[in-house]
Formats: C-alpha cells, sequence, structure tokens
C-alpha cells in the first residue's frame, strides 16, 4: 500500500505527509489503533468520514475483510486514490463517495444506517459531532482521532453533544499526544440536522 501511496502523492497532493517513517507512523500504525482496543467487530458497517487520502479507511478495510467499510470525502483527487488503492488491493469491502457529509446524511441509503464513523483531522468537535450525527445509528459510536490538548474543544462540544445525542463514553490514549474518543449515540436524531456547512460553520450547535 505505501508504494501506491508515494506513487500517487508525488504528482497529485493528498498528503503533507511524505517522509516513508512518517508516512508508516502516522498514516498506517495510527490507522490502526482501533484494533488494539477490538472497537469493529465482524459485519459491522463503518463510515470514514472525511478520509483524505484514505486513512484510516484503507488500512483497517485491509486487516478487516469481513467489515463493511464506506470512504466518503468531498474531494475528487483523494478518493480517486482511494479507488485505485481499492482496485489494486481488491478491497471488496470498500464503498467510496465522494461528495458533502450534510448531503449523503440525508439520503435514506445512508442516513442512520452505519455502526460507527470514524474521523481523522476532520474538524472541532461541535462541527464534526453534527456532520456525523445523520449516519450513525442509535446507539453506534463515533470514534475521532484527536490530540491530547483539546480541553477547551471539549468544553464547546457539550451542547453538541446533546443536541446530537452523541455522548461522550470513553477515550483511548493511543500515543503521548493522540486519543480517540468515543461517542455514543442515544437517540435517533432530529430531522432538520446536519444543517448546511455554511451555516454549521457559520453558528455550531
Amino acid at each position: 500500500m505505501y508504494a501506491l501511496y508515494e506513487q500517487y502523492n508525488s504528482h497529485t497532493n493528498i498528503s503533507a505527509i511524505r517522509n516513508k517513517q512518517d508516512v508508516i507512523q502516522k498514516h498506517f500504525i495510527d490507522s490502526l489503533e482501533l484494533m488494539e482496543h477490538n472497537l469493529i467487530p465482524d459485519q459491522m458497517k463503518v463510515l470514514d468520514l472525511g478520509s483524505g487520502g484514505g486513512f484510516p479507511v484503507l488500512p483497517l478495510a485491509l486487516v478487516l475483510p469481513q467489515v463493511k467499510f464506506c470512504a466518503l470525502d468531498s474531494t475528487a483527487k483523494k478518493t480517486k486514490f482511494i479507488q485505485i488503492a481499492k482496485d489494486e488491493l481488491n478491497l471488496n469491502n470498500l464503498e467510496i463517495l465522494t461528495g458533502r457529509a450534510e448531503d449523503f446524511a440525508h439520503q435514506e441509503l445512508y442516513r442512520e444506517n452505519f455502526d460507527f464513523v470514524l474521523a481523522r483531522a476532520v474538524a472541532q468537535l461541535n462541527i464534526l459531532l453534527e456532520l456525523s450525527s445523520g449516519f450513525i445509528k442509535k446507539d453506534g459510536l463515533l470514534c475521532a482521532y484527536k490530540n491530547l490538548e483539546i480541553q477547551e474543544e471539549e468544553e464547546e462540544s457539550y451542547t453538541s453533544q446533546k443536541k446530537t445525542n452523541l455522548i461522550l463514553e470513553t477515550k483511548y490514549l493511543v500515543a503521548d499526544d493522540r486519543q480517540i474518543l468515543v461517542f455514543r449515540k442515544k437517540q435517533t436524531l432530529d430531522s432538520k440536522l446536519p444543517r448546511q456547512f455554511s451555516q454549521i460553520r457559520a453558528k455550531p450547535l
């Protein structure tokens, strides 16, 4: 997979991380940290929201063939790479979507239809919670990859947690400076949410 990443990133920028050791540590190993906590059982449906160049979805889809993954990103050059990697690695358990999260979240096929949503370097929590909430089933989980020093960001997300029914349940330390925050969805979502991104960004919940 690294060779595919290196070749594509050499002519089409999908990530600023280019040193091989950094790519392995910050993309591949970091993506697989969820495996340490056995969070994703077989047959689950998992959405990688804002999947960028395919992390964490590509490493996870490769090592968890019995899990159904979906990669969603609004940038076509990034989902094109994910499609190339899917074809090269025969990842039949991976679906790829190009477009806005807030649009797909209102489509019947994707509305509250995932057991898990993964989000790595997507947005601040108060924005991320609204963007992800439309995809997660009741009792499903949002796993947000974050740095450690986000106390203010957490505090600013309390109102958003209540309005999206995504309540912080636990945290996992994954490195000296990173963690995974796990939110559980307690109830179904108000049909008006998520709003259009311009509204979300201008006035977070």
